[in-house]
């Protein structure tokens, strides 16, 4: 009898640390149209409104915390923006990632938050063939992006204007997310090749070693955070079983990538997850763009009746 008394309370205290950690992460639903295909998000850290892009209807979203009351900050084709990605906010004002007349000619938009006019847009010649993916910015406002189809990163360069190369590399084959240390030293990037990369801003040297635990993870979206790295998995659409959002620590001085802890990775509501942004000690990542049932070329929806509400997935974050 004494042994089924214990084991009953194994039993149950296994269920109650399971439901206890099943806790920690809330599903957000976003009142938006169900077929944009979202790819990028940020947060205001000042007012907790969420920011996102949408590949599919050319806009950028502006809702409360909760997903509700959503509004364009940026109506379909303004200022012939085009194919949202990677956003971020400094000093209330807003910078996305696009394209023009969604030709491949990638462009960066510039947004002040308090009156949600475009104060800036930023293109490269047409002649120069990029695909800006996702971006980080500095606290002086200069912009770092990613271009995944030429696998390098490119530099605006806020008081002038112009855009240049900071780095090309073998070594950052396929990069697409980025993100930038708090002391703005280091820049912190996956490539699809040799997994997630640190660069030293000031010397443009490759810090860390090939990074093994995340080659062939479909990274999207990264965010610095408190000295840890939080990393999307979307496995390029593939093994969702696999998808979801993952967290690194770093080395005391950020050059090198520690252990890693799964927080979503397996959960019901992933569906090609893309990226991440942090409030108040929480990380809030896009859990199913559902880009499965995209037709890029077309801009369509496939399925339009397998499409479900935009989920965010909301995290704590010791």
């Amino acid at each position: 009898m004494a042994n089924k008394s214990v084991s009953f309370i194994f039993f149950l205290l296994l269920f109650i640390v399971g439901n206890l950690q099943a806790q920690k992460v809330e599903e957000i639903f976003m009142d938006t149209d169900m077929g944009s295909m979202p790819e990028g998000i940020a947060i205001d850290q000042n007012k907790g409104h969420i920011y996102m892009s949408s590949i599919r209807l050319d806009k950028v979203y502006k809702c409360e915390i909760n997903g509700q009351n959503c509004i364009d900050v940026i109506s379909s084709g303004q200022e012939g923006f085009t194919f949202g990605t990677g956003m971020m906010i400094v000093k209330n004002h807003l910078f996305v990632c696009g394209r023009f007349e969604r030709a491949k000619k990638p462009m960066v938009l510039q947004i002040d938050l308090a009156t949600n006019n475009i104060e800036n847009v930023f293109k490269l010649p047409d002649s120069t063939k990029a695909t800006f993916n996702d971006l980080t910015v500095d606290e002086n406002w200069n912009v770092y992006m990613t271009d995944s189809d030429f696998s390098r990163i490119y530099r605006l360069d806020h008081k002038t204007g112009e855009i240049s190369v900071f780095l090309e590399d073998v070594q950052i084959k396929g990069p697409n997310g980025i993100c930038i240390s708090d002391d703005q030293s280091k820049l912190y990037l996956s490539s699809t090749t040799f997994g997630i990369r640190i660069v030293d801003i000031a010397t443009k040297k490759i810090l860390n070693p090939i990074h093994d635990a995340t080659i062939g993870k479909g990274i999207d979206g990264l965010k610095y955070y408190k000295n840890k790295l939080l990393v999307v998995y979307n496995y390029g659409g593939k093994e969702k079983e696999k998808q979801g959002l993952v967290e690194f620590a770093l080395s005391e001085n950020g050059a090198e990538i520690l252990h890693g802890k799964d927080l979503t990775i397996g959960h019901t509501r992933n569906n090609i997850p893309t990226t991440v942004g942090m409030y108040k000690g929480h990380a809030y990542y896009l859990a199913n763009s559902q880009f499965d049932n995209y037709n890029w070329g077309e801009n369509t929806v496939r399925r339009p009746g397998d499409l479900v509400k935009t989920a965010l997935l909301k995290v704590k974050i010791d």
